[in-house]
This record gives C-alpha cells, structure tokens and sequence, in this order.
C-alpha cells in the first residue's frame, strides 16, 4: 500500500471518534475544478481509469438540461492534466462515447484492457414517462430514475487505446473489438440494469437490476465468461450502488431496509463457490444506522474504510464523509468523520488506484466565490498528514475490527486457499496476459514472461542455475539458437532456472522440477482454429510454470524449516522455451545440463494442471525409477488429489529427454483433456485454482519424499513408453480433424475430445466422444499407428471408419481433405505433449 494511502487510513481512524472537523478540509490538498459551467451543465460521477491518467464522467452539455432534477446524462472520457511535477491541473478535451439523447449513467473502466469500458445506458432517448424519479426522498434535491429500458453497454475507445497501448498486436485486438465505433450491449434484459463495476481480476460485473413488475432493486454479480447472474442482495426496497473491495472478497453498496426513503450503507462479504464464482453474500453489516440519507460508499484502496455522501448536515447540503469498513457483530456504529465541507451538494467520491487522490461532484464556488451553485467534477490531492501520536497503525489494527476466520465463512475460505491459491492465482493471471501475447518464442512478450519467472526464482532465495563464464556469478538464463521449423530464420530463446542447494549426504544428488513457459502467440503454428487471435496458453502451459514458481517458495520454506542435520537432495527448478515448437528447451537443457545428470534421481514435469476436474489428476512415470512408486505410494495415497496413475508414458513433453538421458521422470497433468487445448478459449479465468494448489501440494509432498530418500533412484525403462507417431506429421498430406483424448489410455482406438469445424472428420459425422476403431477394416491400436494409416492417404481418399459410440457401432465414409499448409503445421519433430494429431 503507498505510503500516502496508509498515512490517510490511520488520520482517518484517529478521527473516527471525534466531533466533526472545523470548516476547512484537512484531508484535501489543492482542490482543483475539472469541468466547467461553460461546457457541462451538470457534471458529475466520475471514475479513474486503472492507471489514473483518464476519468470516465456523466455530464449534460451547456445549454442541455432535460428532465429537471433527473437530467438525461451522456457519457464521456477525458484525460487528465498535469504539471511537470505530476500535480492534476485539468482535465483535456472530451470525448463522447455514449449516443446523443439516451440516458446513461455509471462508467467503469476494465482492470486490464486499456481503452474499455462499461456503463448503463438506454442506447436511445427514454421512452415517455420512463425518465421518472425511481428513488427520491421527498421533495428533496437527491433523486435518480430506472429507465426500464437501460441496460449494461461496453464501448472501446480508439483514443484511450492510443495513449496506453504500444504493442501492435493488442492494439489490434482493442480495436477489432466490434464496440469501436459505437456503444455495445454487454447484454440485454427487460427491466434497468446499471450501476456496474468489474471486479478487480475482471471476470465478474456487480451492478444493479430494477424488476420491471414490481420495481424492485436488487444487487447481482454476472460471470462475464459463462453468462450465469447469481442474486447477491435481494432484501425488499431498493438496494444498489455496489462496488467490490479493492481485494474482490467484499462488496459496498446502499439499501433502503426500512421503506423510509433514508438509505444506509452496507458491506458484505461474499460467498465464493469451488470455482471462485461470488454465489452470495456470506455476511452483511449495516455500517450506518441513523436518520439521513447515506449513499455512494466507495472504498479506500487499503479496504480498510469508506467515503459516502450523506445528508449529515443538511438534505439541501449533501457532504462527504468516512468511517471504517468494519464493525463486528453486535458493535455499536462507528463515527463517521467529515472529508468535505463546502456550500451546496458534496458526493459521489472516489479514490485512484493508489489513494493518491479523490474525485467527487460538488456545487461548491471556485476559490474567488465564483460559479457556484452548478455541479461539476472536482479533484483535489489526499492530506499524508499524520499525527505523530498515531503513528502509522493501519485501520484495521487500529479499530479491531477486521473479521477473523472464524467469524466470516469467506475469510475461512480464504484462509484455507491462503496463501498458496493466491500466489497461484497472480502467477497464472500474469503468464496468460494478454500482455504478453501467447509467449511466442522470439517475441517480446516470452521474454517478459522469463524476466517474470526470474524475477520471483530469485524473490524465493534461489540460486541461478547457470554460469555465464569463468568467475562469473551466475545467471537465471539459459540462452541458446534455434531454428524453427527448418526455416532459415534463426531465435534467440532461453530456458530459466535456479537451484535450492541441498544439505548433508545428499547434497550432490538431484530433483529437477520443470515446465514449459512458452505458447503458440497468435496461432502462428499448432493452432487448433489458425493464426489470427492470442492463443494465451494459461492452461498449456502457464499452469505447469505458475506451479514451479509456488513450489520453489514451498520447498524453500519447508528445507529453511528442516533439520539442520537433515539430509536433503537438492533441487533445480527450471522452466523451459520453445516446448511447443518441438520440446527444444528442454532438450537443450538435457543435452547442456548445468548439473551431472547421472546424479539426478528424479524430473517432475509439468504440463496443463490448471484445469483438474474431479479432483483428479494424472501422473505417469512411476515405472521409471526402481522403487520410485514405493517411495511416493503413501504420498499418492493420501494426497488432496485422486492420483490416476497410468501404465504408460507419452513421450510428447518436456520429461522425454531427461528419459532419454536415463533420468527416472514423473509427467503431472490434468485427465482428460479439454477442448480448449490450442485454441484462443485457454484463458485464465477458466484456471481451478483450487484444484492447481492441490496439486502443488501434492508435489511438495512427493518432492520431500524423494529427495529425503537415503538411496539413488535408478532408472528403468517404462514397458509402454509412447514415443509419439513414427512418421513426420510433415509427410501426412490430408486432414482428418479431431483432437484426440486418451494419451494415458493403452486401450485401441482413438478417442475423440473434440471435433474442428469444416474438418473431415466433421463433415462425415464424426462426433465427440466417439472413439475410432477401424480405419479402413484395420483395427486402430495405438494413436501412431493412427498416424501411420493416414500417411498413406492422399487428399480426396474415401476411407471407411468405425466409431464406437455409447456402446454402439457406426460406421462412416470420410472424404479426407487437404492438410494445413506448412506454415501452421507442426514440425514433426515437434510432436507436443497432448494433442498434436488434431488430424
């Protein structure tokens, strides 16, 4: 938290029970107007972009005032200006995103796509009689309307987009976007929904929804990626105006319990299923309980207080004020103290991102007595004045009041996920950036992708792996050439590693722990749907990278926690580039290990763990070492997971060159498959964070097992060792189009996962789920042998093919079309771990 941020938060608690401050505003610094009576009309509700270099505001231009004292507002955004030393002077030119004639109300901007934003809007001028005031106390001047036909829009603005964004590929993707030009509904529903915010990670919208039969307004939460809505406060009256708590764990909002007109603000903590999706609300506390109209909470980035307008003083003059986020169960209100203090309405305050400032509307006259009366946007700097006698104690320590996990069901969640899913949640939010678009090797953005995996091996108190030369001190990065695809292009890549040095006998014997940091970029090649769109890879492969980054901080704690006579082997965690161009990283790494590889006893390789459904998962390779599954056998036995142990072992993934240097190797992925597997939909909010943790877990278990082991590990050579299809995929000349499902299974056939669009296999009825049997009277044992039968085949061949399906057999004629040009398919030797055969 800034330094600012924390010095307000313990000002603010040092006040909270005392009488409200004189008439100037201590907490503020410099108040500066930011729109005009000569532009707007009316200004009003603004919020910071992310980076707090734009706002997005409602305003009425001059000369513009429909509907009295419930105007019809259009939207707008404008960026901020500054001086040399950063201080805000003004506001830049406008831009109107919103159409002319429509109502729109409360603009948010996305947490990570620059550019875009949200709001409610009618799209088009209010029906007749559908501009009424919908909450109103009175006759006093606080009223907004419920236009029914109001609904949550997205619009992408081309000028945002060119402050922010350099990277040419993200900037096309942000302006392709099909609300460009024009406001798009995010939806469409009968009835008024607005008042919308994103959460922070960007998965859910929180806003308000107004039933058009009984008018009742209920807060609800809308999961972006599936379309589920889940009621989240629902009590009778209205109740709107959320916004989630800087961490996502809580939501503020104000309700109106009684039926008086006089509303009251809330929190609440919220209740999360399995998969993170806010299905409820956990606990809600009433934070203000008096006679005045309190409204628009917002809170502090630190979550640990509240600023909202209420009508404390007076119903003509609306002021700002704070009091903590907290109040435990059965505790009287806090005092609240006042934050403005100016003639006419002071509300709808908000804070940047770092707290630095706070942005409100008020009526209040300019410093010479002039222009006011006319509510307009103001912002001014937050006070880091501190009393000495406080000294920098946070709110929450300072008011008590903070649920413990024994009072909230979410915090208890939460600390059972603590802190080891949320560290897995950061990395692989981070790794399947769009930022970092699909961690193409040779591109900018693998490359910030390996200074990230560098920067937190370190942060963990590891040792490079690597030397640069003679009396160097060593380096995270492996770097090496490569040319892709037998093209005269040459790569600059690297694979990434650090060491935790072992302890006593087994000191010089070795764990290696690794994955594959690399993806596909834009689909460029082994692409499921083709080139165009990022392919972010957070299952494949930024869920196997973000485990060896949580596994290196367990296992750092664990040996830091072990005896100090304790015999520990040591353990290089590497992550490894260029995997998916034909597992090059890891191969160079075998080939030029920074180690004896004689002396290592066991490679974990990770590949797709993010995904686990079932509470299961696969790990194959126990026949590799002799005795290596009598060692893990109770670790596997009792771990959180089902461990699915299969007979076999695919050779298509970063542990086949350790297997192939004699090193005993263990492959931990997700069963089955998914059909998102090479395609743009491998995004991370689809990531089973819980289940991914789990795993981890699991492997911090049978690492310690392993490397506290009194005896090498020998190799030995696995029966079904899967060493990928006999033939160059580059001489299969046609294209069937599935992606197959059952690498861990020895049974014949081809099971289907997934069926691509304008495929052979497709056209002929081929379906998921199926399983290929015969192939032209031929029974198919093996997915290579499947690839050998194809190699014999030119494009325009009828085959007959036999499908098991649900117990039955069906039999198809597939007219086999062309394969993909060079260009977008894979090398053959690139054979990637899951799926290549999408053929």
């Amino acid at each position: 938290m800034p330094t600012r941020s924390i010095a307000l938060g313990a000002l603010l608690v040092a006040a909270f029970s005392s009488a409200v401050l004189g008439a100037d505003e201590p907490l503020l610094e410099s108040p500066v107007r930011l729109t005009s009576p000569a532009e707007f009309s009316r200004a009003g509700e603004a919020y910071f972009s992310p980076d707090g270099e734009w706002i997005a505001f409602q305003a009425v231009p001059a000369g513009q005032d429909p509907g009295g004292s419930s105007p019809r507002y259009l939207m707008y955004v404008a960026p901020l200006e500054r001086d040399a030393d950063g201080a805000v002077t003004g506001l830049g030119e406008p831009v109107l995103i919103s159409h002319e004639g429509s109502a729109n109300t409360c603009a948010w901007f996305h947490p990570s796509m620059p550019g875009v934003l949200m709001f409610g809007s009618t799209l088009d001028r209010p029906s007749p009689g559908e501009q009424e005031a919908g909450f109103q106390r009175e006759s006093s001047r606080y009223a907004w309307a419920f236009p029914r036909e109001m609904d949550i829009v997205t619009r992408t603005v081309p000028e945002v987009v060119d402050s922010h964004v350099t990277d040419p590929a993200l900037r096309r993707a942000l302006l392709a976007r099909p609300d460009v030009a024009e406001p798009v509904p995010f939806w469409e529903s009968d009835g008024y929904d607005a008042e919308c915010s994103w959460s922070p990670d960007g998965r859910f919208v929180l806003f308000t929804a107004v039933d058009p039969e009984t008018g009742d307004a209920d807060i609800h939460v809308r999961e972006i990626a599936t379309g589920d809505v889940h009621p989240l406060v629902v009590a009778p009256g209205y109740d709107g105006g959320p916004f989630f708590s800087p961490d996502g764990t809580r939501i503020c909002y104000r309700s109106d319990r009684e039926g008086n007109n006089l509303l009251q603000v809330f929190v609440s903590d919220l209740e999360f299923d399995h998969r993170g999706v806010p299905v409820g609300v956990a606990r809600e506390t009433q934070l203000t309980e008096n006679d005045h109209v309190n409204w628009a909470p917002y809170f502090h980035p630190s979550g640990e207080f509240l600023i909202y307008t209420t009508s404390q003083i007076s119903h003509m003059n609306y002021e700002v004020f704070a009091l903590p986020a907290y109040r435990r169960e059965g505790e009287a209100p806090k005092a609240s103290i006042r934050v403005t203090n100016a003639s006419g309405f002071d509300g709808l305050p908000v804070f940047d991102v770092p707290g630095q400032h706070m942005m409100w509307t008020s009526q209040r006259p300019l410093a010479d007595g002039s222009e006011g009366g006319s509510s307009q946007l103001w912002i001014a700097r937050v006070s880091d004045a501190l009393p000495a006698s406080f000294g920098s104690a946070s709110a929450r320590a300072s008011t008590g009041a903070a649920p413990s996990a024994t009072e909230a069901p979410v915090a208890d969640a939460f600390a059972r996920l603590s802190p080891l899913a949320r560290s897995y949640n950061d990395h692989v939010t981070i790794l399947a950036s769009p930022w970092l678009a699909g961690r193409l090797p040779g591109t900018r953005g693998i490359e910030r992708a390996e200074e990230y995996i560098a920067e937190n091996l370190a942060a963990a108190g590891l040792e490079p792996a690597f030397s640069e030369g003679e009396g160097s001190e060593g380096s995270f990065f492996q770097p090496f050439e490569l040319r892709p695809h037998a093209s005269d292009t040459k790569l600059n890549v690297r694979n990434v590693g650090a060491i935790l040095p072992g302890r006593g006998t087994l000191a010089d014997r070795w764990v290696i722990i690794g994955a594959h940091h690399d993806h596909l970029g834009k689909g460029e090649y082994g692409s499921m749907v083709g080139p165009g769109q990022i392919h972010e890879g957070a299952d494949d492969n930024a869920s196997g990278t973000s485990a060896v980054l949580c596994l290196a901080q367990q296992l750092r704690a664990a040996y830091d926690e072990a005896p100090q006579d304790a015999d520990l082997r040591s353990v290089l965690f590497v992550t490894f580039t260029s995997e998916e161009m034909g597992i090059n990283g890891s191969r160079h790494f075998a080939q030029n290990p920074p180690i004896d590889l004689d002396s290592c006893d066991l490679m974990l390789n990770y590949d797709m763990i993010g995904r686990i459904t079932e509470g299961r998962v696969s790990v194959s390779g126990l026949d590799s070492g002799e005795g290596l599954e009598n060692v893990l056998d109770g670790v596997l036995s009792a771990g959180p997971l089902e461990v699915v142990r299969p007979d076999g072992l695919s050779a298509r993934s970063d542990h086949a060159p350790f297997y192939d240097e004699r090193v005993p190797v263990l492959f931990m992925s997700i069963t089955p498959f998914h059909a998102d597997y090479h395609t743009p939909d491998d995004e991370s909010w689809k990531i089973n964070r819980h289940g991914a943790a789990l795993a981890v877990e699991l492997s911090r278990d049978m690492v310690l097992a392993v490397s506290q082991h009194a005896s090498p590990i020998a190799f030995s050579e696995v029966e079904n060792y899967d060493q990928g299809p006999s033939v160059r995929m580059g001489n299969i000349k046609v294209r069937f189009g599935i992606m197959p499902g059952n690498y861990n299974d020895s049974d014949p056939g081809v099971q289907v996962q997934r069926v691509s669009p304008n495929t052979s296999a497709e056209l002929s009825g081929v379906l998921a789920g199926d399983r290929l049997m015969m192939w032209d009277g031929v029974l198919i044992e093996t997915i290579p042998m499947w690839m050998e039968l194809m190699s014999k085949h030119a494009p325009g061949d009828v085959v007959r093919v036999e499908v098991d399906r649900d117990g039955e057999r069906v039999e198809l004629l597939v007219t086999l079309l062309p394969s993909r040009s060079a260009e977008s398919t894979p090398d053959p030797n690139v054979s990637h771990g899951h799926g290549d055969p999408q053929d």
